[in-house]
C-alpha cells in the first residue's frame, strides 16, 4: 500500500511539472515594440500603406500568450515565441449577416518581424467569403 502511495505521488508530480525547454521565458527579450510600414489589401486589391506603424507585444505572465497593443485587427492576443507569433483562427465578431474571422502570423528574424494578418467576413447564410482584409509588412524592433 505504501509503494502504491509513492507511485501515485510520483505520477502526480510528474504530470504537474512543466517542460523546461519550452520558449515561455526565453521569448522575453523578443517582446517589445516593433515599427515599420504595412501594406493594406481589401478584397485582394492594394488599398494603402501605413507608415511607421507600431505594434507592441507585452507578456501577461510566464506563458507564450501575449497582449498585442496597436494590432491592426480586433484580436488582441497571440502566441509569441522566439520564432515570432501566431494568431490562431478566431471569430472576432458576429453580426446578423456575417462572422468576422481573424488569423495571422509574424516571422521573427533577429530584430525584424515580418507580419501577415487576415480578417475575413463570412456570410452566415452561404458560409462564403463576402470580404477580406490583409495586412503585410516588415517591422523592426525599436525597444
Amino acid at each position: 500500500m505504501k509503494n502504491l502511495l509513492y507511485l501515485f505521488l510520483a505520477v502526480i508530480l510528474f504530470s504537474c511539472s512543466s517542460d523546461s525547454d519550452d520558449d515561455n521565458n526565453s521569448n522575453i527579450e523578443n517582446l517589445g515594440t516593433y515599427r515599420g510600414s504595412i501594406d493594406v489589401y481589401i478584397n485582394g486589391s492594394y488599398h494603402a500603406t501605413l507608415n511607421n506603424h507600431s505594434m507592441t507585444f507585452v507578456s501577461d505572465d510566464n506563458t507564450n500568450e501575449v497582449l498585442i497593443q496597436g494590432n491592426l485587427i480586433m484580436t488582441t492576443y497571440c502566441n509569441f515565441n522566439s520564432n515570432g507569433f501566431t494568431i490562431p483562427e478566431t471569430i472576432a465578431a458576429t453580426t446578423q449577416m456575417f462572422d468576422v474571422i481573424e488569423y495571422g502570423s509574424g516571422d521573427l528574424n533577429g530584430t525584424t518581424l515580418q507580419i501577415e494578418l487576415h480578417q475575413d467576413q463570412i456570410s452566415n447564410t452561404t458560409n462564403e467569403s463576402i470580404g477580406t482584409g490583409t495586412w503585410l509588412g516588415t517591422l523592426t524592433k525599436i525597444q
